[in-house]
């Protein structure tokens, strides 16, 4: 749905979301992952801490929250290649089209916020990374049973 066709609330919604996560980019990218408090990010997001938890379950999802897309654009990836295009191919080429997008983000000096990074320099985020990429792995498994 277009921007405009979106309802106040849901623009709102969006707007507050993105304000929250530009500030924990902000603090990551300036202080480290390790340093900043959730109240940290709050504060300069200008919500509460509950706002963030509320769009946010943890700290993990500020840096992670692009998890259940991904999870999602695997299956979908999984159960709609073309025939003739092996499982590999196909993973390959989607996993690097989403990481190419997320290396990106943020822009500008807050690139040290960005989950690629992070993941690389914070243990506590490369363990949570793990234990998503065996979830993708669990999930991919399914769908092949599925399919066979």
């Amino acid at each position: 749905m277009p921007p405009e066709e979106k309802s106040l609330r849901s623009r709102k919604k969006a707007r507050t979301r993105r304000q929250i996560a530009d500030a924990a980019a902000t603090l990551f990218a300036a202080k480290g992952y390790d340093e900043v408090t959730v109240s940290d990010v709050a504060r300069l997001a200008e919500v509460s801490e509950q706002t963030v938890y509320n769009f946010f379950s943890s700290k993990e999802q500020l840096v992670l929250n692009e998890d259940a897309a991904f999870e999602a654009r695997l299956i979908k990836t999984l159960r709609e290649r073309p025939n003739g295009k092996s499982l590999a191919d196909g993973v390959r080429a989607d996993v690097h089209s989403f990481l190419d997008r997320l290396k990106g983000w943020p822009e500008g000096p807050q690139n040290k916020g960005g989950m690629p990074y992070l993941i690389i320099v914070s243990p506590t985020l490369r363990r949570a990374w793990l234990e998503a990429v065996d979830r993708y792995s669990d999930c991919a498994a399914g769908v092949l049973v599925e399919a066979s």
